[in-house]
């Protein structure tokens, strides 16, 4: 197949159409743009859902942390099944478990069942199948592609994340605030069920050997990604850049539900303007040659980030807070194909599946410790600064780490 245009003797990166034909390329960015659609919708409209429904900032970081926790502790595990049994039927299982995870929701609130107990078990269950398709997709896109699409596969992979996070918030707060949380949640179902039904068109792809024992894949997946340098210093950074993410994501809905009328509409439509930032920046630089320029790209993405929380923090109205979001975005879509790539790089094709697995679930542990920090940043007597003081910490701490970066990420060798 033709890649990319020969430019003296040095083939060229192939162009997003050529991606596009590839074969099982589409069917595989389907049904992961219809998981993070339903992933960000369920993201949004289960915060909105428990503070209506509960009223309780601890109970909504809770639900964070149970959304991402047992996924991560499972994840070396889900690493391993992916290289052993044949990763789209395990993507296909892990969306029709969300699917089934929001049905149950809204039917036990809407015949009076649900505490916040029977909440938590539910959205535990939804976390623990989770890594299957965080890591089942991108271990698909390294086995089919040849290395020479990866950085615009990455590109679209970071194209369909940031346009599922400027759809699902705003669907989720419209939805919220037009139908109730049960009307939501039946609509990120929905999702899930169309992403499963896409997923198991995908051509047939065999999985690897089977040579070692299932715990010795465990095991390996986890020396391959604690011994390997550039590994190791992604994880450290991008764990500690989670949690500035983990604390803006809750707080800035708190905000804004704290200041505005109808405020599910609202943050459905600052999040989203936060996703629209990053679908240009994304494509733009998966068309650039980031080779051996990763880490400052990440870096750069990182600090920017910062600029734009400092925006939110002291914006006076919801016009300079999207404005903020917006660079926050276009920042994230940077960062994403810098480090998606530089991952890839790093990593043995053949431990692919294993080693993203547990480097996702590592770079996502910082996620709910931001989130359970909000509530001790956010005291419910103090109205006037509700959500902003979590945001300015998050901000802070963004061009710390970005200082860190180059130190910590080494190129792979």
């Amino acid at each position: 197949m033709h890649t990319g245009r020969s430019v003296n003797g040095v083939e060229s990166s192939p162009s997003y159409a050529t991606l596009l034909r590839h074969r099982g390329f589409s069917a595989i960015t389907g049904a992961m743009a219809c998981s993070r659609l339903g992933e960000f919708t369920a993201q949004t409209a289960l915060l909105l859902f428990v503070l209506a429904r509960f009223d309780s900032r601890p109970l909504a970081a809770a639900v964070v942390v149970c959304r991402l926790v047992p996924g991560s502790v499972l994840s070396p595990l889900a690493g391993a099944l992916l290289d052993r049994i044949r990763p789209v039927r395990l993507i296909a299982l892990d969306m029709a478990t969300a699917s089934l995870v929001m049905l149950a929701l809204a039917g036990l609130n809407a015949t009076g069942h649900l505490t916040p107990a029977f909440l938590l078990v539910l959205v535990t269950i939804g976390s623990c199948t989770s890594p299957l398709t965080i890591s089942g997709a991108r271990s698909l896109v390294v086995r089919i592609l040849p290395r020479q699409m990866w950085r615009r596969a990455n590109a679209v992979d970071s194209g369909t994340y940031v346009a599922a996070a400027l759809a699902g918030p705003m669907i989720a707060g419209l939805a919220v605030s037009q139908e109730g949380g049960d009307t939501a949640l039946i609509i990120t179902a929905g999702m899930y069920l169309v992403g499963t039904a896409i997923a198991l068109t995908t051509p047939a792809i065999p999985s690897t050997d089977r040579a070692r024992s299932f715990i010795a894949d465990v095991l390996l997946g986890i020396r391959c990604l604690t011994g390997n340098r550039t590994l190791r210093g992604l994880t450290i950074v991008v764990s500690l850049f989670n949690i500035t993410n983990g604390m803006y994501e809750l707080a800035v809905p708190i905000a804004i539900l704290a200041h505005h009328n109808n405020g599910g509409a609202w943050v459905g439509l600052i999040l989203a303007i936060g996703g629209a930032g990053g679908i240009v920046t994304g494509a733009i630089t998966g068309g650039w040659d980031t080779t051996n320029n990763e880490p400052r790209i990440i870096a750069a993405g990182i600090a920017t980030t910062g600029i734009g929380l400092m925006t939110v923090g002291f914006a006076p109205n919801l016009v300079l807070i999207g404005v903020g979001m917006l660079i926050v975005g276009a920042a994230g879509g940077v960062f994403d194909v810098a480090f998606l790539t530089l991952r890839q790089r790093a990593t043995d094709e053949s431990l692919y599946g294993r080693v993203a697995t547990v480097s996702t679930a590592l770079n996502a542990a910082g996620t709910p410790i931001g989130a359970l920090l909000v509530p001790l940043l956010t005291p419910a007597d103090n109205a006037q600064h509700t959500g902003i003081t979590p945001i300015l910490v998050a901000a802070a701490a963004a061009p710390l780490i970005a200082v860190l970066t180059p130190k910590l990420v080494s190129k792979p060798r």
